[in-house]
């Protein structure tokens, strides 16, 4: 099974969108692990995949929401039909390596599962930052934040969620999210 670095790069312009989202996620991971000076041990590889897939989620997110916003919502679901195989071919599928074929159509529909849920989570946020509250209001930007934050055991921490925030705007940025989108969409 290929690993994330022998994916086929420039294939098209939705498996870019595709690495590009798993490699801006890997990149938050270690900015996180390098930055914050929170506990380590057993559970640092559970909390580091818990983190990737949440980046994973908001970034698919985030493209879903550039590509409504400019083409609408049947480009959405065209996009999201060639976009999340490609996101479980990165970051599910090196992880299931040879188990089982039950198991591993077990963790890919678990995936799924949760990137819907991600989507309703994240479409409730009607702004992207808040400047009313930072930390606490329904923004998305600070949602995520906040989930980020949690894996770490601090919720509430606006140092935290800050740090996060910033990281992610950064990185969505840096990968090109938007321009990625459009040369995707342009594909269809």
């Amino acid at each position: 099974m290929p690993q994330p670095d022998s994916f086929d790069e420039g294939k098209s312009a939705i498996a870019e969108l595709a690495l590009a989202i798993f490699r801006g996620s890997l990149s938050c991971v270690s900015a996180l692990k390098r930055d914050l000076n929170y506990p380590k041990g057993a559970e640092e590889k559970e909390r580091c995949a818990d983190v990737s897939l949440e980046f994973i989620y908001f970034y698919v997110y985030m493209a879903g929401k550039v590509v409504l916003s400019q083409f609408g919502d049947e480009k959405k679901g065209k996009i999201y039909d060639q976009l999340s195989p490609l996101i479980v071919h990165l970051s599910i599928d090196p992880i299931c390596g040879n188990w089982a074929l039950h198991l591993k159509i077990g963790t890919r529909n678990e995936f799924y599962e949760r990137l819907n849920q991600k989507e309703s989570e994240y479409s409730s946020c009607k702004e992207l930052i808040s400047e009313d509250k930072p930390f606490t209001g329904s923004a998305l930007f600070p949602t995520l934040g906040r989930k980020i934050a949690g894996f770490y055991g601090y919720p509430n921490d606006p140092e935290t969620i800050m740090a996060v925030i910033e990281l992610a705007k950064q990185t969505w940025k840096v990968i090109l999210l938007e321009k990625l989108v459009e040369a995707a969409t342009a594909e269809l």
